[in-house]
């Protein structure tokens, strides 16, 4: 399980930022993670609880927006929602597409005291 380690690398991040804003507690990590970043995230949310009971980032709370996967069609340039995982392109039909966005894994915004 990944998530394991991601959730510690979030969490390191957040103590690094919270340290440089000044803040005491980090209450909040938001983050945003797409739907084909390989990360599932029940399993980082089960990890983010069990690795905050404790420490800097005690009773932390995560909240995670999941971005959807977004293509280009290189063949007519459309910007299309891919759904289901076909890559297809719905106004041409070209399957020579450039995936735009749904990788993403970024830490969003940190709140604390």
């Amino acid at each position: 399980m990944h998530e394991m380690s991601i959730a510690q690398s979030i969490i390191n991040l957040a103590v690094e930022e919270a340290g440089r804003a000044g803040l005491m507690r980090v209450a909040q990590v938001r983050l945003k993670v797409g739907r084909m970043s390989g990360v599932v995230p029940d399993s980082l949310a089960f990890c983010w609880e069990l690795m905050t009971r404790e420490g800097p980032v005690q009773g932390a709370e995560l909240v995670m927006e999941e971005i959807p996967i977004q293509a280009l069609c290189r063949d007519c340039g459309r910007r299309f929602p891919v759904e289901d995982f076909v890559f297809l392109c719905p106004s041409c039909g070209s399957g020579r597409t450039e995936i735009i966005a749904g990788r993403e894994l970024t830490l969003s915004a940190i709140t604390g005291e």
